[in-house]
């Protein structure tokens, strides 16, 4: 009998050390681009205003186009990347009370009349190269050295361009939570929530959400802003070996109100691909 038992916990012990060695291990999404390595995103977002809360009477919209191009200048040992980016053109459509406004950055007839007025906010940043360097955690390091004066200002693309990467390995169905916050007229903080879909050979896909629970304004009686509502989602895929986004979508919708507008319900969705 004890031959028996201990022949029993010979083959338990033994399928519990196969199960070790051949389940499949998480795998580390790092960044780890190639030095001269040159890469186009091209971003589609369109942005509607509601002043409803059933998104039927739309007050405006905006809709644009851009490409940007980022070149791997340097990378250290220790996985500093030196990237040098410019946005090489950009279209953009707005329309609000039966007027529409259009313009293309390759098309100088568009920048005169009203199209200057989107001009104005978008030229100053075409083809002006900054500089600035990411770790292979997805994570700014040093901003750009070169930045161009108006309305937009290049730098503000910068820390979009990479995600910051989980610190463990992971595997499918993994989750985790990123803090993030943001300035200006309505102070937040806002807590990301993360999943892994799915993880093939080449490929790492990650959905991102985000709820009202998950929103926090820094000083909600400050604020001008009031009754703010967040509802996100997306999904990200990466290239395994580099860490690389080659494709992304998100949706939000955003209401609250303000002084200045009232009521205001907003609609965003994103598109990126990278080549």
């Amino acid at each position: 009998m004890k031959k028996i038992a201990f022949s029993i916990l010979s083959v338990f012990a033994f399928t519990a050390v196969m199960a070790e060695e051949t389940a499949p291990k998480g795998t580390l999404l790092r960044l780890n681009l190639d030095k001269g390595a040159e890469h186009t995103i091209v971003t589609d977002m369109k942005i509607t205003s509601f002043t409803d809360a059933s998104l039927q009477e739309e007050a405006f919209k905006m809709e644009t186009t851009s490409s940007l191009n980022y070149k791997v200048m340097d990378k250290s040992a220790e996985g500093i990347h030196t990237i040098e980016a410019s946005i090489t053109s950009l279209t953009a459509r707005q329309s609000a009370q039966g007027m529409e406004i259009f313009y293309d950055s390759n098309d100088p007839e568009t920048s005169q009349g009203m199209g200057a007025m989107v001009a104005q906010q978008f030229e100053p940043i075409l083809n002006k190269k900054i500089t600035f360097k990411v770790n292979s955690m997805g994570e700014v390091v040093e901003k750009p050295t070169e930045t161009a004066e108006g309305p937009i200002n290049m730098a503000d693309f910068v820390d979009n361009l990479f995600m910051k990467m989980p610190k463990q390995e992971i595997s499918k169905n993994d989750t985790w939570k990123e803090e993030n916050s943001g300035s200006g007229m309505a102070p937040f903080e806002l807590s990301l929530n993360y999943k892994v879909d799915e993880i093939t050979r080449d490929e790492v896909i990650i959905s991102t959400s985000a709820g009202k629970e998950d929103l926090k304004m820094e000083d909600a009686e400050a604020s001008e802003v009031k009754d703010m509502n967040l509802k996100m989602g997306g999904k990200m895929t990466f290239d395994k070996k580099t860490g690389r986004i080659i494709s992304s979508t998100l949706s939000q919708t955003v209401s609250g109100s303000d002084p200045q507008q009232g009521e205001f319900f907003m609609v965003t969705s994103i598109t990126q691909t990278s080549k």
